[in-house]
């Protein structure tokens, strides 16, 4: 089930994935925080269910060195 495997994700990688659409707010102080986020290792926001399953894949991947940090 798709909710189990986002708090496992979250449990054993660490990460935080945020989903919804952030296009609708204007500040930039939050646009500044959302896309400072998106460049990190642990806070992600994407704008679909299957973005953050991608995301999480790929930084799952890369902690335990099977694809190319960079």
């Amino acid at each position: 089930d798709m909710w189990k495997f986002f708090f496992w994700s979250m449990v054993e990688t660490r990460f935080v994935m945020i989903v919804g659409d952030f296009s609708i707010y204007t500040s930039k102080s939050l646009k500044d925080f959302i896309y400072e986020c998106n460049k990190g290792k642990n806070i992600f926001f994407t704008s679909d269910v299957e973005q953050a399953i991608k995301r999480l894949s790929i930084e799952w991947l890369k902690g335990r060195d099977l694809i190319d940090a960079h």
